[in-house]
C-alpha cells in the first residue's frame, strides 16, 4: 500500500511538472514569434516608448507583491483546512499593495518629464498590472499539485493576447492600442484564474481575513526586504 501511494504521488508530481514545463515552452515559442513581429512593426522609436512605459511601471511592481509566495503555498500545503483564511488574508494584503503601487507610480511620474500620451499609457499599464493580485489562485493550485488548471488559463490568455497583437499589426494600429493590449492581458489572466477557482473550488474567499496571519506575512516580507537591502 505505501509503495502504491508513493508511485501515485510520484506520477502526480511528474504530471504537474510536465504541465508547467509544457506551458513555458509554448509561451517561449509563441512570445518569441509574436514579439519579433511587434518589434518590427513598431520600429525603434515606438517600441522604445513601449519598453519605457512597461519598465517604469514594473519598477514599482514589488509594492504589489505583499505576501510571500513560498510562505502562502507552504501554509496552504500544511493547513488545507485554513484555505479560506489564508487566501482571504493574502488578497487583502495584495489589495493594499495595489494602493501602494498606484501611490508609487503617482509619486514617480512627478520626477520625470513625460508628455500627456506617455502619462496616459503609464496609467493604463498600472491599472492592468494591479490584476496580478489574483495570481493567488495559482498559489492555491500549486499547493494542491494541480497546476494544470492555471496552465489552461495561462495558455488561453497567451492565445487571445497573441491574436490581438497580430490583429493590431494587420490593422496598422497605433502604439496606444498595443499598450491597451499589454494592460488587458493581466485582466484576462485574472478573470481566467477566478473562473478556474470557482469551477474547481468555489467562490474566492475575499471577505475572509485573519489579522494575525496578515501580520505574519508582513513581518516575513519586511524581513526579506531587509536582508536584500543588506546584500
Amino acid at each position: 500500500m505505501p509503495q502504491f501511494l508513493a508511485r501515485s504521488n510520484l506520477r502526480k508530481y511528474l504530471a504537474n511538472t510536465s504541465w508547467l514545463m509544457g506551458e513555458r515552452v509554448i509561451r517561449m515559442v509563441v512570445s518569441l514569434f509574436v514579439g519579433i513581429y511587434v518589434i518590427r512593426f513598431l520600429g525603434p522609436e515606438r517600441f522604445g516608448i513601449l519598453s519605457y512605459v512597461l519598465s517604469f511601471v514594473l519598477l514599482f511592481s514589488p509594492l504589489l507583491h505583499l505576501g510571500h509566495r513560498e510562505i502562502i503555498v507552504l501554509d496552504l500545503v500544511k493547513s488545507p483546512e485554513k484555505r479560506d483564511l489564508i487566501l482571504g488574508s493574502a488578497i487583502l494584503l495584495r489589495l493594499g499593495g495595489e494602493v501602494l503601487l498606484l501611490g508609487g507610480v503617482s509619486v514617480g511620474i512627478q520626477f520625470v518629464e513625460n508628455d500627456q500620451q506617455t502619462l496616459l499609457m503609464i496609467v493604463i499599464i498600472s491599472v492592468g498590472i494591479m490584476f496580478q493580485s489574483w495570481e493567488l489562485v495559482d498559489y492555491y493550485f500549486q499547493s494542491q499539485v494541480q497546476s494544470k488548471y492555471t496552465v489552461w488559463a495561462q495558455t488561453i490568455q497567451l492565445i487571445v493576447v497573441s491574436l490581438c497583437k497580430l490583429s493590431l499589426i494587420f490593422w496598422q494600429a497605433s502604439l496606444f492600442w498595443f499598450v491597451i493590449v499589454f494592460s488587458i492581458e493581466y485582466v484576462i489572466l485574472a478573470i481566467l484564474y477566478l473562473i478556474m477557482y470557482i469551477w474547481r473550488v468555489g467562490w474566492f474567499p475575499i471577505r475572509r481575513c485573519n489579522l494575525k496571519y496578515t501580520q505574519k506575512l508582513l513581518k516575513i516580507l519586511c524581513h526579506c526586504y531587509f536582508q536584500q537591502w543588506q546584500l
